[in-house]
């Protein structure tokens, strides 16, 4: 299941009348995998490109999120990979967190990746019909 995530910062001030004013000054849109109790992660650490979002393809999630079998990674570990395919560059392949080191070199492995503004909204449409 897909999961999308706005983290949104809204300024409030008052106008020259005294009526409130609320203007966004930030807005991160955020996407992440779970497939029962597992949270996948990407082989990125948390913090690295930051400014590298991923546009998620049109169409229907079974199009571009492909779930696969156990060992055709080249592990044999408990949970099966998952395979984004973007279309813009190569396949992105998710593991679950454990996997995909967790916690190593002092980093965390990058569990939410950012979207790019566009992708946000039909990001948000499509994570309701998103099962893997």
């Amino acid at each position: 299941m897909a999961h999308v995530k706005t983290l949104r910062n809204v300024q409030a001030s008052r106008a020259p009348d005294g009526s409130p004013v609320h203007q966004q000054v930030l807005r991160h849109d955020y996407l992440a995998i779970t497939r029962g109790p597992l949270v996948y992660a990407s082989p990125l650490i948390d913090g690295f490109k930051t400014e590298e979002t991923i546009r998620l393809p049109p169409g229907p999630p079974d199009e571009w999120l492909e779930l696969l079998p156990l060992g055709s990674d080249g592990t044999t570990s408990v949970g099966p990979a998952i395979r984004v395919k973007l279309g813009y560059r190569s396949p992105l392949l998710l593991q679950p967190y454990f996997r995909a080191g967790g916690r190593t070199d002092g980093a965390w492995r990058l569990t939410w990746l950012l979207l790019a503004p566009a992708a946000a909204a039909s990001a948000a449409s499509a994570a309701s019909s998103m099962k893997v």
